[in-house]
């Protein structure tokens, strides 16, 4: 009898800000990824990840219900199992692999231990391993606020150090120390401008055994929330850009990320726009493939509302159509299963 064929499973997880979505989307560019079918999992009221990713994934996919080591994670492997059968059935492309971007506050071990409890996941998937991405500039401050970062170098198969290129170089020296101290036997890669190639990835990811369970309840931050702030008209570039500093300015210490799509004067491409938890503001063109961008951003901040922080910044931008926030529209925080 022959063997049941496993397709090969990489979770993807790091710190908000810590550059997952740019290595990926270079990934499924890859050879070594081709045919991968994404699915990216993300804190707010929209996601804009799975569309970043589309011009070069295979139908990626959005897990929307709460980060995937708690509120969502009961969807983690149904979405699994509803993959598998719809390869079966030809409803969907074959896929190589199955890449799983978590959110920037997932804790990875949870979710192996729930993808475990399905027969079907275990049976028919095979985990690769769990690469984890550490800001080298940042990470080193971040760390002892956030107990998810420590959980994500301590499960990790494999840690990529991002942004080598903006650190100093005691930085990234003093990150790779807390990295072996915490998890000795990971390989670490250096990461400057997302320039790890898929090759090299696979070349030192060591062998996982295919295992799940490795892992107890979830570690979350508590105090987070999440706003969305729609911006449906052209935006100036400069005004953009002082608003969302002297924002990040104002929330330091509480700000753990901005991210979203807006549209600009005198632009024709969509524009990512991305803020991390030190305050640095990236405004660069962006090819969503065939997917509709949803224009605005997504805010997530810990000790404070992020509803407030998106009223400030439509006040700043002189923005009268605020998308008002239901009930539901801001989030409670994250609560471990």
């Amino acid at each position: 009898m022959a063997p049941l064929r496993k397709t090969p499973l990489l979770l993807l997880t790091g710190f908000l800000g810590t550059g997952k979505t740019t290595l990926l989307r270079r990934w499924i560019r890859e050879p070594e990824f081709h045919g991968a079918m994404v699915i990216v999992n993300e804190l707010g009221e929209v996601g804009i990840d799975q569309q970043l990713l589309g011009a070069g994934a295979e139908q990626p996919r959005l897990l929307e219900n709460g980060c995937a080591c708690c509120e969502g994670a009961g969807d983690v492997a149904s979405m699994l199992e509803d993959l598998f059968y719809d390869r079966l059935h030809r409803n969907i492309p074959d896929f190589s692999w199955v890449l799983l971007e978590t959110t920037g506050l997932a804790d990875p071990g949870p979710i192996l231990d729930l993808l475990a409890e399905s027969e079907l996941v275990r049976e028919r998937y095979d985990v690769a391993g769990i690469v984890t991405t550490f800001d080298a500039r940042s990470g080193l401050q971040q760390v002892e606020a956030y107990p998810e970062i420590l959980r994500q170098l301590q499960s990790a198969s494999l840690v990529l150090l991002t942004r080598c290129d903006v650190a100093a170089e005691r930085d990234v020296a003093a990150a790779r120390q807390l990295i072996e101290r915490v998890n000795p036997f990971a390989p670490i890669l250096h990461s400057a401008g997302a320039n790890v190639a898929a090759q090299d990835l696979l070349a030192v990811l060591p062998d996982f055994g295919g295992r799940l369970s490795i892992s107890g309840p979830a570690q979350h931050t508590r105090d987070v929330t999440t706003a969305f702030l729609a911006l449906p008209d052209s935006l100036s570039m400069a005004a953009l850009r002082s608003a969302l500093t002297q924002a990040a300015q104002m929330q330091r210490g509480e700000l753990l990320r901005v991210k979203g799509v807006v549209r600009l004067i005198g632009q024709d491409a969509a524009h990512v726009v991305q803020v991390t938890a030190v305050g640095d503001v990236q405004i660069e063109p962006a090819d969503f493939g065939t997917g509709a961008a949803p224009f605005g951003l997504t805010l997530i901040l810990k000790g404070a509302p992020a509803q407030a922080m998106a009223e400030t910044l439509a006040s700043n931008l002189s923005f009268r159509g605020l998308k008002r926030l239901g009930a539901g529209s801001e989030s409670s925080p994250l609560t471990p299963i």
